[in-house]
């Protein structure tokens, strides 16, 4: 299964990730090391990806569904 998510903070060795149905503490070492906060984060299966080209739009929407 295929989730799009936001990558919210990074705390040491984990890294937050918000999803659309909540938010997951996973070791760091899983995400590409080019990944930085507000990146989104393609999980598929038990891989994540860099989605560049979603990042700033993505994020917007997750910002905008919060707010309200």
């Amino acid at each position: 299964m295929i989730k799009y998510g936001t990558l919210v903070r990074i705390e040491g060795k984990y890294a937050v990730l918000r999803w659309n149905n909540g938010s997951s503490f996973i070791p760091r070492r899983f995400l590409p090391s080019e990944a930085r906060v507000g990146d989104t984060i393609i999980r598929d299966n038990h891989h994540y990806y860099l989605e560049e080209d979603m990042t700033p739009n993505f994020d917007a929407l997750i910002k905008q569904h919060y707010k309200s």
